[in-house]
């Protein structure tokens, strides 16, 4: 397909996406939150009672009375698409089919994953946001832990923040991020964390502020998700049960577990990079900033999908900034939280 074959995309998409939500909300119901997720002002609104079931909970943990007239918005709802966005998406996607579609105009961002029929668009010239849901889509068991990570991806670096695929934990305001592809151990570390009294911010995605020479983690979702044998094996004798999710991993929400223990922010004073073993003991030791880079940027990439040179900057200046480690998990898992205490509190970190 040449390009002179693709439409011009239609400069009037978001005004049409804000039409679709007002009658979907109109037909369904509208649930609206005012929120600081990453310390930021934001109005979501869902309409229906399902998706609002689905997706809000994850982000609750930074609901707010204070109205702020910056506040960015986020719609979300599902849909049937309008004959103009069915004819760009349709087109469009010749490219890529069942892959993810991502559009760049002087007026939008657009993503639309065909596979899932989920449609993801920001404007940032009116701060709007909207997640559009085919009804017929299955979506996947872990957006309900780290929902609309494509949204929060652009409206967080719009707004000087960097989505990174790590997870963060800590104490008295200083903490340490943790870095690595999926089944690492970053939630194991996590969760082992906040049952023995640390902090936390995320498990899986947190945002980072790299403001003023410093680097600071902001909890976005207030969920933790952990392999099943895990979580009973971290979380013995402890009266709690999690959500399945179908995939052997279960769903928890921070504070109503473990109330005042999710930290809006932390300091962070180092990276770590857990690494799972046989040995009796964890230990840490020190690694280069080039090794750390490796651990957290491809996953942070492919995970958001992200196709913009951009996104790498923000990734090389944390591990620039920062200590870097590897954590070598032993078989007792309470000694993680000791290591990580260990490292906060003396100076090195």
């Amino acid at each position: 397909m040449t390009a002179s074959t693709v439409p011009a995309p239609p400069a009037d998409l978001p005004t049409r996406l804000d039409r679709a939500y007002a009658a979907a909300a109109k037909l369904s119901g509208e649930h609206r939150h005012t929120l600081r997720p990453a310390g930021l002002a934001l109005e979501a609104s869902f309409a229906g009672q399902e998706l609002h079931e689905l997706l809000a909970p994850a982000l609750l943990h930074a609901a707010t009375d204070i109205t702020e007239s910056d506040a960015a918005r986020l719609r979300v709802w599902s849909g049937d698409p309008d004959d103009a966005e069915t004819r760009l998406i349709s087109r469009l996607g010749g490219y890529a089919p069942d892959a993810e579609i991502r559009l760049r105009t002087d007026d939008y961002l657009l993503s639309y994953r065909e596979n899932l029929g989920i449609l993801t668009a920001w404007c940032p010239w009116t701060r709007t946001g909207h997640v559009r849901i085919l009804p017929s889509a299955v979506v996947p068991a872990y957006e309900k832990g780290c929902p609309m990570r494509t949204f929060f991806h652009w409206w967080l670096r719009e707004s000087g923040l960097t989505l990174v695929h790590a997870g963060a934990v800590g104490r008295q305001g200083r903490g340490v991020l943790l870095a690595g592809k999926a089944g690492l151990g970053k939630s194991t570390c996590a969760f082992a964390c906040l049952r023995a009294g640390l902090d936390y911010t995320g498990d899986d995605f947190t945002a980072v502020s790299l403001a003023g020479g410093a680097v600071e983690a902001r909890a976005l979702y207030g969920s933790v998700k952990l392999e099943s044998a895990h979580l009973r094996a971290i979380a013995s004798g402890m009266p709690l049960s999690g959500e399945a999710l179908g995939n052997g991993k279960e769903l928890l929400f921070v504070d109503r577990v473990f109330e005042g223990r999710l930290a809006s922010r932390l300091a962070v004073k180092a990276v770590l990079v857990p690494r799972r073993t046989g040995y009796a003991e964890t230990t840490v030791r020190r690694i280069s900033a080039v090794r750390c880079l490796t651990a957290l940027a491809p996953s942070t990439i492919f995970q958001l999908n992200s196709r913009s040179a951009t996104d790498l900057g923000p990734l090389a200046e944390i591990v620039r900034r920062l200590p870097c480690y590897v954590i070598e998990m032993g078989r007792d898992i309470a000694d993680i939280p000791k290591r990580i205490g260990e490292l906060l509190g003396t100076g090195s970190a």
